[in-house]
């Protein structure tokens, strides 16, 4: 949606009627940036759904999105509990 929403964004702002729900300046910018933070997470959503992809690979993955995104080291250390019901 947010691509769509870039790629329409020049052309939406000239109906009247939507003119004033389309984001501008700084709020624009934002979902702007968004945007590529979407696209970094999902390249990586994408190489880890491959199946040539090795865990030595998904280790290198979680080491940068980590370096890129701190709030994530908690989910994605070595260490981490991602299983919630292992026995299942």
């Amino acid at each position: 949606m947010i691509r769509r929403y870039k790629r329409i964004r020049d052309d939406t702002r000239q109906i009247d009627v939507v003119e004033e729900f389309i984001p501008t300046g700084a709020t624009h910018k934002k979902v702007v940036g968004i945007l590529e933070h979407l696209k970094k997470l999902d390249s990586v959503c994408n190489a880890l759904q491959d199946d040539k992809t090795s865990m030595a690979d998904v280790r290198v993955l979680f080491d940068q999105v980590i370096d890129d995104y701190p709030v994530m080291v908690s989910r994605l250390r070595s260490n981490a509990k991602i299983v919630e019901y292992a026995d299942l």
